[in-house]
């Protein structure tokens, strides 16, 4: 074969979810369908970590304490080609377990963008109703941080349930663009 020695590289998406809950099934839902579209997939769930709150103070005592839990993480986002990220929309806005997380990422690099740059993301969330100031929150978040977001949400909650053609559809777009 002149070709074997290409050798062919699987694109690694690592799914944020912010809840051990609704968001948490949602990302293992994702996590399916991504496996079944022959994609490498991993689930960050924010809420095993127990990562303390975020303060520039305390920052050198409590990275001490929970750098290699932090590091872990970082090390997933920065070897990912994309991200997706799992939440409910909280007050009309991001879930503070999820700012806080990327408080501690972006500040445990040598680049704070270092865990979200050049990468393709995705919104995805499973809220009490249509999550529009979530999503429009944490897209531009993700922009800022540098990540090129896909430009369509996933969606779901207790009157719109998760509909499995749609959501394969967006993430083959998505797959595309990593």
């Amino acid at each position: 074969m002149l070709f074997g020695f290409l050798k062919i590289n699987m694109k690694k998406i690592v799914i944020i979810s912010a809840t051990s809950g609704r968001n948490y099934i949602l990302s293992k839902d994702i996590y399916s369908l991504l496996k079944e579209l022959k994609v490498s997939v991993e689930i960050i769930n924010l809420e095993k970590y127990g990562i303390p709150l975020f303060t520039a103070v305390n920052y050198d005592a409590m990275k001490s304490d929970i750098g290699k839990t932090i590091d872990s993480v970082v090390s997933s986002l920065v070897s990912s080609d994309g991200i997706i990220v799992c939440a409910p929309e909280y007050n009309g806005n991001i879930p503070p377990i999820v700012n806080n997380m990327i408080a501690w990422i972006s500040v445990s690099t040598p680049n704070w963008r270092d865990g979200f740059i050049n990468k393709i993301s995705l919104v995805a969330s499973n809220s009490g109703g249509a999550a529009y100031k979530f999503n429009i929150s944490m897209k531009n978040q993700l922009e800022h941080l540098g990540s090129v977001v896909y430009p369509r949400f996933v969606c779901v909650n207790d009157n719109n349930p998760l509909n499995i053609e749609s959501v394969k559809k967006i993430l083959k777009d998505f797959i595309k663009l990593l």
